[in-house]
Formats: C-alpha cells, sequence, structure tokens
C-alpha cells in the first residue's frame, strides 16, 4: 500500500483514525471498549489530557 500512495501522492493515516473509538463518542461517553482496552489505555492515556482539548474544539465546531 505504502508504494502505491506513494506513486499516487496520497497522503497516509500512520495511526487509528478514531484513536480506540476515542475520537468516534461524544465528550464523556463511554463503552467497555473504552473501560477495559488495556492496549488503546497504553496507547491514549498518556495524551488524554492534551487530546481532549483538541476534541472539545473539534465539538465546538461542529456543534454536536
Amino acid at each position: 500500500m505504502a508504494p502505491f500512495c506513494k506513486n499516487q501522492n496520497i497522503a497516509m493515516t500512520p495511526y487509528s483514525a478514531f484513536a480506540g473509538r476515542r475520537l468516534s463518542k461524544r465528550p464523556g461517553e463511554t463503552s467497555t471498549r473504552l473501560e477495559k482496552d488495556a492496549y488503546a489505555k497504553f496507547k491514549y492515556d498518556a495524551t488524554a489530557e492534551a487530546n481532549s482539548k483538541i476534541i472539545a474544539r473539534v465539538v465546538e465546531l461542529v456543534d454536536i
């Protein structure tokens, strides 16, 4: 996939676009996966505070 994207000048997203479901739910909304997925917690909890500021701003912009 990477060679094709490079050839076609297509950008690649090198991470989970929904961040283990953190970006597919409203702020404060939870799920079993969000509460129990140890790998996602390992990946995303360290940046949760910074991410929450970005998510809050996106919510403002899309007015949900």
